[in-house]
């Protein structure tokens, strides 16, 4: 009788591919699902939660990590540092305004850079200063920094009721409406001047914090970094100071001119006062003309003393000496 062997390796099942995936696709899933349920957010900004039921949730996440319902519910970063905006002729001071968009897209948890990128790119033709009329009709135009933040408690709102583009929607708009408003309470001469002008920039801020205010918007500081005036006005400012430094050289030289008759009256009054004293000395004492006649003498003349009705005898040669 002849005994069959049997081959070990034929009781063995090869796995198949299905059943080596389907394990890793489950682990797949799953880490997916728990890494969706989390939400980190970073220091200076807070989350919002968007469920597909309910919508915005009128809740905010503040600084670390937190559960989320994983795909059910998105999170959306919102900055709530201070930002800097500036509106200005100058693009590199204007370039400040694509960093803000920019850092408001990248709070998109979804957001790529290169959509991050081609946003800030298309708002670059927007920079630009504010044109505005002085109260006496003059155009000048107005560089202007606006420093703010988002109110971190009611950022829920804020996502709601205007969305992630707050600076086009609320700071801008804002900004330069009412810098006009308050440029066109002054002349085109008191913004010439610098106290002036930190007058009007207080003006600006009490109104732009208010109305910030009303949008959950915290305004900072307001900086007014340069007025603009036309060409014409300029020109005229030149004129004028020309024309004033003309008259004030005049004056002065006609002061100068009164000065020097003065001096001259008084030197000639004080001349003919001492010719004056002189006279009546001489009248008084005659002998002080022979004084004087005796002292301007030639020192090479001799004389001496005789009595009085003796006649001198002079050289003349010795005169003319």
């Amino acid at each position: 009788m002849t005994t069959k062997k049997t081959n070990p390796f034929n009781s063995m099942k090869i796995p198949t591919i299905a059943s080596i995936l389907t394990p890793l696709i489950v682990l797949g899933v799953a880490t997916v699902v728990i890494l969706d349920g989390f939400v980190s957010v970073p220091a200076g900004h807070v989350a919002v939660i968007f469920d597909r039921g309910r919508g915005v949730l009128e809740r905010e996440l503040g600084e670390g990590i937190h559960l989320k319902i994983p795909f059910w519910q998105s999170a959306i970063l919102m900055n709530t540092r201070l930002q800097t905006y500036t509106m200005s002729a100058n693009l590199s001071e204007a370039d400040m305004i694509n960093n803000t968009k920019a850092l408001q897209l990248q709070s998109l948890v979804n957001s790529s850079e290169s959509t991050v990128r081609n946003y800030a790119l298309q708002s670059n033709d927007s920079n630009n200063s504010i044109d505005a009329l002085t109260k006496d009709g003059q155009t000048v135009t107005v560089d202007l920094t606006v420093q703010f933040q988002i109110d971190g408690d009611n950022a829920s709102v804020i996502y709601r009721t205007i969305g992630l583009n707050y600076v086009d929607k609320v700071v801008r708009p804002a900004a330069r409406s009412i810098t006009r408003e308050k440029v066109t309470g002054f002349t085109s001469k008191e913004l010439y001047n610098e106290n002036t002008r930190q007058q009007m920039e207080e003006e600006i801020e009490s109104t732009m914090k208010a109305n910030f205010g009303s949008k959950n918007v915290i305004l900072g500081d307001v900086l007014i970094r340069h007025i603009g005036f036309s060409q014409s006005y300029l020109n005229a400012i030149e004129e004028k100071q020309i024309a004033q430094q003309k008259i004030e050289k005049a004056e002065f030289e006609k002061q100068e001119a009164e000065i020097r008759k003065q001096k001259t009256i008084i030197e000639a009054e004080a001349e003919a006062e001492s010719i004056r004293l002189k006279g009546e000395a001489l009248a008084s004492n005659p002998e002080v003309i022979q004084l004087q006649f005796v002292e301007k003498m030639s020192p090479s003349i001799k004389w001496g003393i005789m009595p009085d009705s003796g006649l001198p005898l002079l050289d003349i040669s010795q005169l003319t000496q």
